[in-house]
């Protein structure tokens, strides 16, 4: 009897060994990896900008990565399948929850970003990435990039939570959504060139403000990578370069009416860090 006992137990724990064993093997160890050293690296840079001072709670950050590396891991366990008939209520939550941001939200520091529930401060905008991630994961699924106008979808459902993060005004996060958007059509085997071609929008508007004149050759260097890759070559060259003048041409006035001063210098500091001596 003490031997069967001591079999089965074994068993059991072998099991449950073998178990371990097999969901380590079913994590990838760069997904997970490079986030996490980057953690580790960012709590390391926060303890010591808190060397001088007299309070420290550098810790926090490794805490509630740790926590967020957990609520991942379970995430990952669950099928798009089996959320995908919520995914058009979350989607309707998540957009009405920045809403109500803009009208009843909590500000601080010139920015209105928070929900105020039950004396905690929830920012939306947060839960709004990991929505967008799975509205385009589910979308892009089903219905692949294979011509210009299947961008259509992907950006209709990315530009609504852009534009209202935006408007918070919050720069930093909805530069993350174009992250999000770009990372997203990559993967779904979208072609490099095309993914060049929209980013090429973004080199257009920081030449046209610090080398104008190098527009002359990289508008029509984008034109004919346009004509090289998109169907419908000609039109869609000639519109490829029509679009980017029109960027090159409004940036400047973007630059200086849409965006606040803080968020000029976010963006070009790290070309002159001097300007910022005290960081």
């Amino acid at each position: 009897m003490a031997f069967n006992f001591q079999t089965k137990s074994k068993n059991f724990f072998l099991l449950r060994v073998d178990r371990i064993k097999n969901g380590f093997k079913k994590i990838d160890l760069i997904l997970w990896g490079i986030p996490f050293l980057l953690v580790l690296l960012a709590g390391i840079l926060i303890a010591s900008t808190q060397r001088q001072v007299n309070y420290a709670d550098w810790y926090h950050h490794w805490i509630t990565a740790i926590f967020g590396m957990v609520i991942a891991r379970g995430l990952a366990e669950i099928s798009i399948e089996r959320i995908r008939p919520f995914l058009l209520p979350i989607y309707i939550f998540t957009v009405s929850s920045l809403l109500a941001v803009r009208f009843v939200g909590t500000s601080a520091l010139g920015a209105q970003r928070w929900l105020s529930i039950g004396g905690f401060n929830i920012q939306p905008s947060e839960f709004a990435k990991l929505t967008a991630i799975i509205i385009l994961a589910a979308l892009l699924d089903k219905h692949r990039v294979k011509e210009p106008r299947n961008l259509l979808k992907p950006l209709s459902i990315i530009l609504v939570p852009w534009l209202l993060v935006f408007i918070q005004p919050d720069l930093g996060t909805s530069l993350v959504f174009a992250a999000i958007l770009m990372t997203m059509l990559y993967w779904s085997g979208m072609p490099l060139e095309w993914i060049l071609l929209v980013l090429s929008t973004l080199f257009t508007a920081i030449i046209s403000g610090l080398i104008p004149w190098l527009l002359i050759f990289w508008i029509p260097f984008v034109g004919l990578l346009a004509y090289r890759s998109l169907p419908k070559r000609n039109v869609m060259s000639l519109i490829t370069i029509f679009f980017q003048s029109v960027i090159a041409w409004t940036t400047p006035w973007l630059w200086m009416n849409a965006l606040k001063d803080y968020q000029r210098d976010r963006l070009v500091l790290f070309l002159d860090p001097s300007k910022d001596p005290l960081g």
